[in-house]
């Protein structure tokens, strides 16, 4: 998969966009688009980062912030 349709998949998991929000799953989308030096995975690694969203080992039963 390229690394913006991962993109698209971690946004629909983050948002919930014909899909139940999963943001462990959002998170490893964009992780992995992240690793193909994609410039908006990375960006959005570092968003649930900062904004606490969701780490690997956290509960993925935080919810997103809007």
């Amino acid at each position: 998969m390229k690394s913006q349709e991962l993109c698209v998949q971690g946004w629909k998991y983050q948002f919930g966009i014909n899909v139940e929000i999963d943001l462990a799953r959002a998170f490893d989308y964009y992780k992995q688009a992240s690793d193909l030096d994609d410039g908006e995975g990375s960006f959005q690694v570092a968003e649930f980062y900062h904004l606490g969203i969701y780490v690997r080992g956290m509960n993925s039963k935080h919810s997103s912030i809007s």
